[in-house]
């Protein structure tokens, strides 16, 4: 197994994680209905709807194995955000039903665990220093403004994955 520095697992593990996840941005996949995507930062400009976004959580204290080895548990956050013309009703689901077009809360929840469950059934991202993904919390749709029009999603995942400690 090649272990590497913390900062270089970090960002590879992000770099994988994009691969992964645009890759089911092709017609036909997973997330085809994707129209934006991509890291997530406090100035993002408001993206085309839908959008998928992730980032880095915090990483957990590392436990150690050899005087040289680190072992990371990492959480990816993922991030739906969707839009519908129907205002919410009360309803987490809100919007019109499958059969007329997911949008709003159904499709928010759908992009979310699609994306969750794309970066799961990898197991190790591809990156032999991952030991492993496990799913964390889900958080389902919710509208996020006044008008209760745009809806988002949250999915975490730990990566638990070695590093050399210098």
């Amino acid at each position: 197994m090649a272990i590497t520095t913390l900062y270089a697992s970090i960002e590879g593990i992000l770099e994988a994680v994009e691969t992964y996840l645009v890759a089911e941005m092709e017609d036909g996949g997973k997330l085809e209905e994707v129209k934006s995507y991509g890291l997530m930062s406090s100035d993002m400009p408001t993206p085309p709807y839908p959008g998928l976004w992730w980032s880095a959580g915090t990483l957990a204290a590392p436990s150690a194995l050899t005087s040289v080895r680190e072992i990371w548990e990492m959480p990816i956050v993922i991030a739906s955000l969707t839009w519908s013309d129907q205002p919410d009703t009360g309803s987490v689901h809100n919007t019109k039903p499958a059969a007329e077009g997911r949008t709003g809360g159904i499709l928010a929840n759908k992009l979310a665990s699609d994306a969750r469950g794309i970066l799961l059934d990898s197991y190790t991202l591809g990156l032999d220093y991952v030991s492993g993904l496990k799913s964390d919390r889900f958080d389902p749709a919710a509208p996020i403004d006044r008008k209760k029009q745009t809806f988002s999603a949250l999915a975490l995942v730990n990566v638990t994955f070695a590093t050399t400690r210098s």
